[in-house]
């Protein structure tokens, strides 16, 4: 343990000029900036001015790949690799020793940034406001693991590489390497039975999505506690495991580095390949995915010839990187074969998972249930939310989350007889196509989401549809107020009506007593509540219950033949006259 303190103590001293560049970007990034903002009041006023979200994220991912570089470039000077490898230091603890010097000039900058920030915050009376302690704890526990990420990475960069700007290049590969690949999944595969609808809440993966997605959430006083810490956990758990991953990945290749290794572009011989697949891959798919959009005659045919001609061209500038010589890069065609071999593999995958995902329909026996999202009232899905044991508003229900939990349909005939004609038929060649985003809850099994096209210019269509929109359950998947009354405890301050014309405001009252009546007399009215109502009646205004101190509502569209049970829940408000008077 001694020996391992005189290392590290030896290891900050070679490198302190590193304290006080961290120790200023730090500041700036993670005191001034959020307190200029603040101070200035400019935040929410222009897209322009990024977050200090964004900020300490770009500063925080600056600040590792220069400590690591400082810390674990040597590796690609043969002198200092031979003065390093002369200290009577065992390989391991060097490693622990520059890897520990490096975090500890972050920690420190890092702490010292954050009392600052409190000094600031207890100054201005903002230190407990909105879980603010809580907060900055989660802040910092992601901030720190996001850090080692980076740092992570770029020791392992350049572990593997002999030369420096190769391996900056690499770590910065690496980094986004993961958000390269999604794209080049949402470009590669069309699907023609995604659901958009139920699709939209996808889980980040990559490190950069995983920080900069979720900061925002968990350091903002505006949302709730409990979003803020469903973010915080979600994303610190991935973090640490890409953390632990390359944390593996830099130790085991910087203990089996060989020292002759410096100055060479690539330390390990096995990895050239590796790099070389991993740049060629996905640019050729790239490549080949955009000439495919660009070409009207022969997609197909001219997709294949782009992905061959890139996989050639990038194949061949890599090896001339790599060799130095074009007679060696011009040879190395066993490697280009290979290349082209894992990137038709790849695309005659993409294809064969096309076909088999657009043409699922679910057995009868296996489908135990379903529900359903309909674009021409899709309005008013965005207009539930969660409440606490007490009544207090949490949050926002997320829609897709809310149509999957609360819509159990069990006409199953119906949905599969429209999920069939749908796959026998083009969209295009509807005369008045609708589309429908249905999740299939399967037996014992995982439940999937597709979209379906209806052709509602048929009345058997038609009749399907209403089959399906008219039970209740449907419409307790549309709104919460099917669920049931305002809550007991929930503080209701303000009942109105909005004409849908005008614009008007008619206020109906307050409390949680005017709400129930309205919500009551309202759904008791939706009960004719189908598609054809959907599709040949006009809403002329909708009924918002508000709650106090909250920017979430309760929505209830009114249709014409609605407004008399709407008018008999407040008799004190004459909605049959203002309606008459205005239309």
């Amino acid at each position: 343990m001694c020996g391992f303190l005189v290392s590290l103590r030896s290891n900050l001293r070679r490198r302190r000029w590193l304290w006080p560049v961290c120790m200023l970007a730090v500041l700036a990034a993670y005191t001034l900036y959020p307190l200029w903002i603040r101070m200035t009041g400019i935040a929410g006023e222009t897209s322009d001015l990024p977050s200090a979200g964004v900020i300490t994220g770009a500063v925080t991912g600056g600040i590792s790949l220069l400590i690591a570089a400082n810390g674990f470039g040597y590796l690609h000077d043969i002198r200092k690799v031979d003065m390093y490898h002369s200290q009577p230091v065992t390989i391991r603890r060097r490693f622990y020793s520059i890897y520990t010097g490096g975090i500890v000039f972050f920690a420190a900058s890092l702490i010292l940034a954050q009392l600052m920030g409190l000094v600031a915050a207890a100054y201005k009376g903002t230190a407990l406001e909105g879980y603010f302690p809580v907060r900055l704890l989660m802040a910092l526990v992601i901030t720190v693991l996001y850090f080692l990420c980076i740092y992570n990475i770029t020791i392992f960069a350049f572990s593997i590489t002999g030369h420096s700007l190769m391996g900056v290049l690499v770590a910065a590969v690496l980094i986004v390497y993961v958000d390269l690949w999604q794209r080049v999944y949402l470009t590669s595969l069309h699907f023609k039975t995604l659901s958009e609808f139920f699709s939209v809440r996808k889980i980040d993966i990559s490190i950069i999505d995983l920080y900069f997605h979720n900061i925002d959430i968990i350091s903002d006083s505006g949302s709730s506690l409990y979003s803020s810490f469903d973010a915080f956990w979600k994303s610190s758990v991935l973090l640490l495991i890409w953390c632990l991953v390359f944390y593996v990945m830099g130790k085991r290749t910087y203990i089996g580095r060989p020292a002759e290794s410096s100055g060479k572009l690539i330390a390990f011989y096995s990895s050239h390949m590796l790099i070389k697949l991993m740049i060629v891959i996905p640019v050729s798919l790239l490549m080949g995915e955009a000439t495919y959009e660009s070409f009207y005659l022969m997609p197909e045919l001219m997709q294949a010839l782009s992905m061959i001609i890139t996989a050639y061209v990038s194949s061949f500038l890599i090896e001339l990187v790599f060799e130095q010589s074009v007679r060696s890069a011009a040879r190395a065609v066993g490697s280009y074969i290979f290349a082209l071999v894992v990137i038709f593999g790849l695309f005659g995958a993409f294809r064969l998972w096309e076909n088999r995902f657009d043409s699922y329909i679910p057995d009868p026996e296996e489908l135990e249930s379903f529900a359903v999202f309909n674009p021409l009232n899709s309005y008013y899905y965005f207009y539930n939310v969660e409440f606490d044991d007490e009544g207090r508003i949490l949050r926002y229900y997320d829609a897709p989350d809310f149509v999957e939990n609360e819509m159990i349909l069990t006409d199953t005939d119906a949905i599969l007889t429209l999920a069939r004609k749908s796959l026998d038929t083009d969209y295009h060649e509807m005369r008045s196509p609708l589309p429908l985003q249905v999740f299939y809850r399967i037996r014992g099994s995982a439940p999937r989401a597709r979209q379906i096209w209806v052709d509602m210019d048929e009345e058997e269509n038609r009749t399907y549809l209403n089959r399906i929109m008219g039970p209740a359950y449907y419409k307790i998947g549309i709104w919460q107020c099917f669920t049931g009354d305002v809550p007991e405890g929930a503080d209701v301050s303000e009942v109105r009506y909005t004409d849908s014309a005008t614009g008007e405001v008619v206020i109906l009252g307050s409390g949680r007593l005017t709400a129930t009546r309205m919500v009551r007399a309202w759904r008791n009215a939706m009960v004719m509540y189908d598609y054809d109502h959907v599709r040949y009646s006009e809403i002329i205004g909708q009924v918002e219950v508000w709650f106090t101190q909250s920017p979430y509502k309760w929505v209830m569209p009114v249709y014409p033949d609605m407004i008399y049970n709407i008018n008999e829940a407040v008799p004190d408000h004459s909605l049959l006259d203002y309606i008459h008077d205005n239309q």
